[in-house]
């Protein structure tokens, strides 16, 4: 477990399935920036039996709210290309009520310096499609940059889309370490 101030981030365990099947396939929860894909508790249960959700080229976190233990988003990393040193990150808050309460931004600034202190990358990126404003702050707020606009890389609810490429770099991201103990003091206060 990565304990933050307010959320902590764990593996996904067998007994989660069921709930994020159905967390993930509620529709008019996730949005209009997340895509429309349905996923079936079979696909979900085979790729946990094959990797738990995590293994050294991509996996998943649990976001949980400290509060009442409860699962409130994801985050995760994968491979864009084979031969780039780096990793693509991503996820979302489940419930709409959860959302704009700073779970992510937390999130993403441990799950960021967790992958920097375990796996052998010299960057982190982010795609966002444009217009998600809420995302792209959420992001530069936790260190990303912004590089540039792929130009019509993703087809979002029948349109094709641009996406802003953001990235951090391993000496942008605050040891895992000193943020641990950061979010510690914080949580005392």
């Amino acid at each position: 477990m990565i304990r933050g101030k307010s959320i902590y981030l764990r593996p996904v365990e067998q007994n989660d399935l069921p709930r994020l099947v159905e967390l993930q396939n509620d529709m008019y929860h996730n949005g209009e920036f997340w895509p429309p894909f349905l996923t079936t508790e079979q696909d979900l249960k085979k790729r946990f039996e094959e990797s738990a959700l995590w293994d050294k080229k991509e996996g998943m976190l649990l976001i949980c709210d400290m509060a009442d233990d409860r699962p409130v988003g994801h985050l995760g990393f994968f491979p864009t290309v084979f031969y780039m040193d780096h990793a693509e990150v991503g996820g979302y808050i489940y419930r709409r009520e959860d959302r704009s309460r700073g779970f992510m931004s937390e999130a993403l600034r441990l799950f960021s310096a967790y992958l920097f202190a375990t796996k052998p990358i010299g960057r982190l990126q982010a795609s966002i499609i444009v217009g998600n404003t809420p995302s792209r702050r959420m992001a530069e707020k936790c260190g990303f940059r912004h590089e540039g606009v792929m130009r019509k890389v993703v087809v979002h609810n029948g349109k094709r889309m641009d996406m802003d490429l953001l990235s951090l770099l391993r000496e942008e991201c605050m040891p895992l370490n000193d943020l641990l103990e950061e979010l510690r003091q914080q949580r005392e206060d």
